[in-house]
């Protein structure tokens, strides 16, 4: 049973993580190689998918339309550093769907892109601490930063 959960998670995975994102088939292919080489469990998902709805509907109450949202992806103590990685979340949709905007490293290279995914998939990373940061500009930086943000 826990397998078939995983199995049918996967298989829903980009629809249910990232909805707003079309991925190339290349990434894809890259995408499936990574959880085929390193699945995850059924408790990660849950873990995540959990971590993202409690963000989500703490992003909905805020009435915010732009927030910074951190993850605590790697143990940074010994830097005096909590949170590992950060994102730019935005409701992009008037009922209210959100999606992240962050910038990943490709392991062992010196080459970035930016992803745009959905909450759950930018909690889906195997976390050191299954928490979130959520930051709202006030609305006088909000409005400062608007054309640049969004």
């Amino acid at each position: 049973m826990k397998t078939a959960f995983v199995v049918c998670v996967l298989a829903l995975l980009p629809t249910l993580a990232a909805a707003d994102y079309v991925a190339t088939e290349e990434e894809e292919v890259a995408m499936r190689a990574r959880i085929a080489k390193n699945p995850p469990t059924a408790e990660t998902l849950q873990k995540a998918f959990r971590l993202a709805l409690k963000t989500r509907d703490a992003l909905e109450a805020s009435g915010a339309e732009v927030a910074l949202i951190a993850r605590v992806g790697q143990d940074l103590s010994k830097y005096r550093l909590r949170y590992s990685h950060l994102g730019f979340a935005w409701r992009d949709h008037p009922q209210g769907r959100w999606l992240v905007v962050h910038e990943l490293n490709q392991c062992g290279t010196a080459g970035s892109d930016l992803f745009n995914e959905g909450l759950a998939n930018f909690f889906l990373d195997d976390l050191f601490a299954w928490e979130a940061l959520i930051v709202m500009p006030g609305e006088d930086g909000l409005d400062r930063h608007r054309p640049r943000v969004l």
